[in-house]
């Protein structure tokens, strides 16, 4: 694929008309992102914004369209530097040990942290439009900002922004799950944990999305995680510092889950959550009035690893409303959860394999997300 860049000497734009309101009236989009979801919004931009940057390049060059990939304008209040075709190069985090020039697949990935083009700057003081597709999918992502006539630096880490975006794209099963489904899921403790992603966590959603029986696409994800799956989890744990304390007791659970004792292994796994939870929380004082789930939240913001498909606060209110979720000990049904095994509330055919696979998914999920310094 043809790649080149070139300076255009013309009055950057400063923004993009993302809808018109009347005859001689419009809102401009000056910093944000178009994609699929915004139907043929994102085509007339693509459109509108190829002719206009690279449209003459493109005719001089006898290049069609479709052999652009992926177009980044630097905007300055003289002109545009754009390039065409730069090398993607994406900043992920690993489900496991990779080597310099493996092949990665989508579900080795567990987050996909920054995006970059190359060897292109996009410095804080200048505007930026980027064109790229992910697979098929064309994306949009635009700051004008910085490079409008009273504009301001930009106070954000962009190549973490486009990352985000990059990942909302790839992974657009996860972003654009229907609330009462994933309710229903996290009901029977499923969340798109990050060792779910990609396909085992797409199938068991449309399973519970389809609502005609999920026993199969939970057996599905069950035979996902065979000995060779939670090896490597336990591999994966063993080079971060918080868990080391917790390993020798982990590799128990995960001994007696692999005998199909899973009393055993819930009994042994979930007290090891809370403690792996206290720690994280340890490393911040809580502010006055703030509870446990916000404090979470915040430190996750604050200290945890950035990436979009960590979910930090969709994993937080998992992690208050089903791992924490309180119980009536008058009740007639007990729900499942820690409070309900600790104190001994809970019923014997609630301890299943898909619960004790939950809870070292959780623990794994924690792994990723925890702050750097855990």
């Amino acid at each position: 694929m043809r790649s080149f860049q070139f300076r255009l000497e013309k009055k950057p734009p400063v923004g993009l008309v993302h809808q018109v309101v009347e005859p001689d009236g419009a809102v401009l989009l000056v910093r944000g992102s178009l994609t699929t979801e915004d139907g043929e919004s994102l085509y007339q931009a693509v459109s509108s914004l190829t002719a206009n940057l690279i449209g003459k390049e493109l005719l001089d060059r006898r290049m069609v369209l479709d052999e652009v990939a992926c177009v980044v304008a630097v905007c300055d209040p003289d002109g545009l530097d754009i390039h065409v075709n730069p090398p993607v190069m994406l900043r992920v985090a690993a489900k496991k040990t990779v080597e310099k020039g493996e092949m990665a697949l989508i579900d080795d990935l567990a987050d996909i942290e920054r995006m970059k083009f190359g060897p292109v700057e996009i410095p804080p003081d200048k505007g930026v439009i980027v064109l790229f597709r992910v697979g098929w999918r064309p994306v949009v992502y635009i700051d004008l900002v910085p490079s409008s006539p009273e504009g301001e630096p930009r106070d954000f880490d962009i190549e973490a922004e486009l990352g985000a975006l990059y990942a909302r794209v790839q992974f657009r099963e996860v972003f654009s799950a229907k609330p009462e489904v994933t309710r229903r899921m996290a009901q029977d403790g499923w969340f798109p944990f990050t060792a779910l992603l990609n396909s085992p966590f797409v199938k068991l959603y449309q399973a519970y999305e389809a609502d005609k029986g999920v026993e199969g696409a939970v057996e599905a994800v069950l035979d996902h995680f065979d000995h060779s799956r939670l090896e490597q989890m336990l591999d994966r744990w063993s080079k971060k510092k918080f868990l080391d304390s917790h390993l020798p007791i982990l590799r128990r659970a995960v001994q007696k889950y692999e005998e199909g004792d899973y009393v055993s292994s819930v009994s042994v796994a979930q007290p090891r959550v809370t403690a792996i939870l206290e720690e994280v929380l340890r490393l911040d004082p809580p502010k006055k009035g703030e509870k446990r789930r916000e404090r979470l939240q915040r430190l996750l913001r604050e200290k945890g690893r950035t990436g979009a498909l960590l979910l930090t606060d969709s994993l937080c209110e998992y992690v208050a409303e089903y791992f924490w979720r309180q119980f009536d000990p008058e009740a007639e049904e007990v729900p499942f959860s820690r409070h309900s095994v600790v104190h001994g509330a809970a019923e014997e055919d609630s301890f299943t394999r898909a619960r004790a696979l939950q809870t070292f998914l959780l623990i794994d999920h924690l792994f990723f997300a925890a702050p750097l310094e855990a």
